[in-house]
């Protein structure tokens, strides 16, 4: 093979992207987003593993060796009957932290949303490196005698020149794209924990409001017997009744915000109305983690922060059009192929075809000037995004150890020293010096320093996973971003 026969081949094959499909590229892209979604969203713990919406670890090897649409047909079944045997088992008893990430992986039409991006973005680069299609031209001229016939098929040829500048900026595009569907997936990923935290504590504020409920109930119920006997006055009595009313409201209420929770879960992994009733389930209080001084958790979250990587992606891809576009405007449209002409006399002549762009009015200047604003922008813009993020890390590490230490002192003084109240209160009650109403009242105030501790524990968690976000790269938005 000539040395211009093996560059020929060489341009062909980095025109057409190399010899691997669009769907086998699609196919790493999604693979190389799950090992990231894995690896920042703590996905895999034994029982779960990061797979993107569409994907099950029981049919993967079958897909792959799907021929045929009977074959294809089958698979999806399998698909579908694989899903549905995960969301069956997860519901079982009690939806957990993890599983509800698994689902939502699994079943989030939003996140698969995000993932057909990647698509997009191969398809883009695959464009973007592709010459243009031969242009054929003809006309025919009618003449008293024999008609004149010219032909010419030209290629657009600075395409070719072009091509690999445009495939870096097509990569570097695609980068970008990468990063922010990663960073989506992870960010949702968190928002599935967040309300999982929230659900569980509305569980379990419900249970103590019912509790709540009942021992005012009793206390009424108690009070009436003891009106009866003349042990109590009418205002006592009343009061008594007027808690068990607000206590049963409290219950009910309660009950809503359960409800409000665990949707916002569901909502949040992406099952439908048909899957009926279930339960959220797992350890409380929730684990916090290890407190991270505010210092390290900016350097962490910098150094992983997936919006970074965007911009930096897109300050190459800026860079890299400022060459596309300015020497495009200079050199301008240039087509380069064969003519061909039927003259009146009968005799065809044949010959080389040129056409070029004489740049006489834009010599790439203001390309130039508009990609070297872009440029600056997209570099202050990234400063500006490292300073928020490192701003947002300090900020998070602080409120993560705070709450963390406001729930454990809840948790461990303010809770135990209620119990204590209530057991010195009833030695007090069963040696005739105060009466039941003043047992009830510190009843009351225990379940209120337990409702303290579910509200400071939940607080913690959430703050704890806004942390945890940041160091996996993504950035917390407090629930208002949907996928």
């Amino acid at each position: 093979m000539t040395r211009a026969r093996r560059a020929g081949a060489a341009l062909l094959l980095l025109l057409s992207g190399g010899c691997q499909s669009l769907e086998s590229q699609f196919a790493e892209d999604r693979a190389a987003v799950a090992a990231a979604v894995a690896e920042r969203g703590g996905v895999v713990d034994g029982r779960t593993r990061a797979r993107l919406p569409g994907e099950t670890s029981e049919v993967q090897g079958a897909a792959d060796e799907a021929t045929g649409d009977d074959a294809v047909a089958a698979d999806g079944a399998a698909a579908e009957a694989a899903v549905a045997a995960s969301v069956a088992r997860a519901l079982a008893d009690g939806v957990t932290e993890a599983e509800a990430v698994e689902l939502a992986l699994l079943l989030h039409p939003g996140l698969a949303a995000q993932v057909e991006r990647l698509g997009v973005a191969r398809a883009q680069l695959r464009r973007a490196v592709l010459p243009s299609n031969p242009l054929l031209a003809a006309n025919w001229k009618f003449f008293a005698g024999p008609d004149e016939v010219e032909l010419s098929l030209t290629q657009p040829f600075f395409d070719l020149l072009f091509a690999p500048l445009r495939r870096r900026l097509a990569e570097a595009e695609r980068s970008a794209i990468e990063a922010q569907v990663t960073e989506a997936l992870v960010h949702h990923l968190y928002e599935v924990r967040r309300a999982h935290a929230r659900a569980l504590a509305a569980a379990q504020r419900l249970a103590r409001a019912r509790l709540a409920s009942a021992a005012d109930g009793a206390g009424a119920e108690l009070m009436e017997l003891l009106h009866d006997a003349g042990n109590v006055v009418d205002p006592q009595r009343t009061h008594a009744a007027i808690d068990a009313a607000v206590a049963k409201e409290r219950a009910l209420a309660a009950t809503l915000e359960q409800r409000v929770a665990q949707e916002a879960l569901q909502r949040a992994i992406g099952l439908d109305g048909a899957v009926g009733e279930w339960q959220v389930a797992g350890e409380w209080p929730p684990p916090l983690p290890a407190p991270l001084a505010p210092s390290e958790a900016a350097a962490r979250a910098v150094e992983r922060s997936l919006a970074l990587a965007e911009s930096r992606a897109r300050i190459v891809a800026a860079a890299e059009r400022i060459g596309v576009e300015g020497r495009a405007a200079w050199l301008g449209d240039g087509e380069a192929g064969v003519a061909a002409k039927h003259e009146t006399s009968g005799d065809w002549g044949v010959g080389p075809a040129l056409a070029l762009s004489l740049p006489l009015f834009d010599a790439g200047g203001v390309a130039r000037f508009e990609g070297g604003a872009q440029l600056r922008a997209e570099q202050l813009a990234a400063r500006a995004l490292q300073l928020e993020v490192e701003s947002h890390a300090r900020a998070a590490a602080s409120t993560a150890r705070l709450a963390a230490e406001r729930a454990a002192a809840a948790r461990d003084l303010e809770q135990p020293l209620q119990a204590q109240l209530v057991r010195e209160t009833v030695q007090q009650y069963n040696a005739m010096q105060i009466g039941a109403f003043d047992v009830l009242a510190a009843r009351r105030a225990e379940l209120a320093a337990e409702e303290r501790v579910v509200e400071l524990a939940v607080a913690a968690r959430v703050a704890a996973l806004e942390l945890a976000e940041l160091l996996a790269g993504s950035r917390p938005h407090s629930g208002d971003r949907e996928p």
